[in-house]
């Protein structure tokens, strides 16, 4: 899934109806998931203050990390451009959330170190590790290094490929989670899919990009899927582009993906629901074609073709 905002017009309305209000529509898929990953687009939390000259900021209440708990999410990745709108004090205050309700998380930390460590779950014999970059990072003073707090920085490719590599030998699966792109492309840019392929050289097996706040296509190379926008899944959004997102159900083993399904979704209200019927096979249709220049074919149920072993 993609970009998850537990504030704006979506944290009004979980203060009017409860924290399970933007996850009603998509719990019982994100539950039966053995590990279910998604990006939170802010801090968490009531301390800090908004950072000056940024257009927007969010920052969500803390309480409404129980409705991810409780809608199944075991991992959230931290690495994008909004988790410090409230300053390195409502970080921390979001990192010690997180650990408090029991979501593993990456991707930011107090010092490089954290933010570049992967969330790892172990699921049916398997561990399952996740990592987290951005390259979309509104100041300098965003990216942690050895002593201070920030984000994990997708812009150092040579730390991205290093990290990736490290963290692949101590897993059996790993998802590499990128903030990325130009908002609203329909399709990546070069430097993604170069990046891409890099990251899969390395030892990713699953790539989920997210930022652009609309559905881009999939890729699937060397068995390893890459998703480069998953769209927006709870958000706050007025264009029906923006409001178009999706859950992969990937299944995995130590070989790659054996099979993989796009379930599309769409905002109501900021909060995701699944796509039925004639609406749900034209988003696919609309998929099939972003998909056409890396020749990934879905069925009408959302399913890809995959290349044989």
């Amino acid at each position: 899934m993609g970009d998850i905002l537990l504030d704006s017009w979506v944290g009004t309305e979980i203060k009017r109806q409860g924290v399970d209000y933007p996850w009603t529509g998509v719990k019982d898929i994100l539950s039966a998931a053995d590990v279910a990953v998604g990006n939170l687009e802010s801090p968490a939390g009531v301390t800090g203050t908004p950072v000056q000259g940024k257009s927007f900021t969010f920052r969500a209440r803390p309480e409404t990390l129980q409705g991810a708990v409780n809608a199944g999410i075991d991992i959230l990745t931290l690495a994008n451009n909004h988790i410090l709108d409230y300053g390195a004090s409502a970080l921390s205050e979001t990192l010690d959330n997180l650990d408090q309700y029991g979501i593993a998380r990456t991707g930011a930390g107090c010092n490089a170190d954290e933010a570049l460590a992967p969330a790892v779950k172990e699921c049916n014999g398997l561990k399952i590790g996740v990592l987290s970059f951005s390259r979309v990072i509104p100041y300098p003073g965003w990216v942690a290094g050895p002593n201070y707090p920030g984000v994990a920085n997708g812009w150092d490719t040579q730390k991205v490929l290093e990290t990736i590599k490290q963290a692949n030998s101590q897993v059996d699966v790993l998802v590499v989670s990128v903030h990325w792109g130009k908002e609203l492309a329909d399709y990546p840019a070069g430097d993604q899919t170069r990046l891409a392929k890099a990251m899969v050289d390395s030892g990713a097996d699953v790539i989920l990009g997210h930022h652009s706040h609309c559905l881009q296509g999939v890729a699937v190379y060397n068995k390893k899927p890459i998703f480069y926008s998953m769209g927006n899944f709870i958000f706050t959004s007025s264009s029906m582009k923006a409001s178009s997102g999706a859950i992969a159900l990937v299944n995995m083993d130590r070989d790659g993906a054996r099979d993989l399904q796009v379930i599309p979704t769409r905002l109501d209200w900021g909060r995701p629901q699944v796509l039925t019927g004639e609406a749900r096979v034209g988003e696919i249709i609309r998929l099939q074609f972003l998909c056409k220049p890396f020749g990934t074919q879905f069925n009408n149920e959302g399913k890809a073709y995959l290349p044989a072993k």
